[in-house]
């Protein structure tokens, strides 16, 4: 087990490999062109996912405008939902809030919708001519870089300006070159923590040296950790919290775990609740998360406003990466990994990135105004009304309301949105199901 997961990520980021893999996508793309909207729908997402992986910017342009002109070619119409995007089969949104209701004619509402399956589902299922007439739509991509079916399908078909956030701020000139009805505003999906949620009112006991928030995917890397540990001392203790995807469970990690004879320094929580889930990130010293490449991270901002300092690659791909510094956590190497981590192991109390991270207004209070003057900013120049702000948003884990208050304000609100588009929208706190 050790060796295949050594070579499976090894062929996964060196870059020649990737090269390789890339060039082979676009040339089965080549001599294999799509004949129908399914085959074209396929053909869009092989050569997305040919250029997150080419590590050749000149490449990466090509792959671009190829995606541009074949997503043209696509009429969504006739697309075969069930098969291209499964998950887009259940008639709800689960991850979507209201953040404007509708004003006037002149006053559209806003609509924030995260994770591309639901997204998904509105376009699938809902008259997107009339709800552009009525609201102005947000969403929140997951995967850095952006290249992805979803969501140049949802500039393909959205009748207007389409806004987003981003993954990672870096990654904005990808989008400006994606489409040309999208709007970047400058935030990641790390940028909606709720500091409440992470205070705490006690001390809490370091109980661990490390503490990992991650699910249990291939892509969190938690057998990285488990082959560094043998070389920490014995007495190095780690807290593991996640939970199962995509098939791999507890038993999965804990298996990796034994193959490096390393699970009896491992502790393992699932499903905790959120006060217990602060509890026992405080409960260690230092947070690591080994990704090579995913989206924003949310858990390392979660981590930081708990006040633990968290630990990334320097070479990984990660939107929050943009929030590690002297202040708030380390970037590492692969090369004398297990000396640096028991340095910031040792100096962990030299750290202060709750402080740091309140200070330079990462949460979601300063988040809403970015996003609330850069959707207004951009609607007054299109001719329209503003006179009503967003209302703040939280995500633990889906956006929702930060009051009990908005939520019963806002109910009558969602109600209308299933009556006029069909299709419920589920936010916690306002209509849970």
């Amino acid at each position: 087990m050790r060796t295949n997961l050594q070579l499976k990520d090894f062929a996964r980021f060196n870059p020649i490999c990737r090269w390789l893999a890339a060039g082979a996508i676009e040339f089965r793309d080549v001599v294999s062109p799509p004949r129908n909207p399914d085959e074209c729908a396929r053909s869009v997402s092989n050569l997305a996912r040919a250029a997150r992986i080419c590590p050749l910017a000149a490449r990466r342009d090509v792959l671009e405008r190829k995606m541009r002109l074949r997503i043209r070619q696509l009429d969504p119409s006739h697309l075969n939902w069930d098969s291209i995007f499964p998950h887009s089969r259940p008639r709800e949104i689960r991850k979507g809030v209201i953040l404007k209701k509708p004003v006037s004619e002149r006053e559209k509402g806003v609509l924030f919708i995260a994770f591309e399956d639901h997204w998904l589902r509105l376009l699938r299922y809902v008259d997107l001519k009339k709800l552009q007439r009525r609201y102005h739509l947000v969403l929140a991509p997951t995967w850095s870089p952006p290249h992805d079916l979803p969501l140049i399908l949802a500039a393909r078909m959205w009748p207007g300006t389409l806004f987003h956030i981003m993954s990672a701020v870096i990654d904005r000139p990808v989008f400006e070159r994606l489409a040309d009805n999208l709007v970047s505003i400058p935030l990641i999906s790390s940028n909606w923590v709720n500091p409440e949620v992470f205070e705490g009112s006690e001390p809490v006991a370091k109980q661990f040296d490390i503490v990992m928030l991650a699910n249990f995917a291939v892509y969190k890397r938690h057998w990285l950790l488990f082959s560094v540990l043998r070389d920490l001392p014995p007495a190095t203790k780690v807290l593991l919290l996640g939970r199962g995807w995509e098939g791999r469970t507890a038993e999965t990690i804990m298996a990796e775990a034994r193959a490096f004879g390393t699970a009896d320094r491992i502790t393992m929580k699932e499903g905790l609740s959120d006060t217990d889930m602060v509890r026992a990130i405080k409960s260690a010293k230092v947070s690591l998360i080994f990704s090579g490449n995913e989206g924003a991270c949310v858990a390392v901002v979660e981590t930081m406003f708990a006040d633990v300092p968290v630990g990334l690659f320097a070479d990984a791909i990660i939107g929050s990466k943009a929030y590690i510094n002297e202040y708030t956590g380390r970037l590492l190497t692969r090369r004398n990994l297990a000396a640096q981590l028991q340095e910031f192991i040792e100096n962990h109390e030299q750290y202060h990135p709750r402080q740091w991270v309140m200070e330079n207004g990462v949460s979601f209070v300063n988040s809403t105004k970015i996003l609330n003057d850069g959707i207004r900013d951009a609607v007054l120049n299109m001719g329209e009304e503003w006179t009503t702000d967003i209302l703040p948003h939280q995500w633990r884990p889906n956006p929702t309301y930060v009051s009990e208050d908005i939520c019963a304000k806002m109910r009558p609100c969602y109600d209308k949105f299933e009556s006029d588009f069909g299709l419920p929208l589920i936010t916690s706190g306002v209509n849970d199901r």
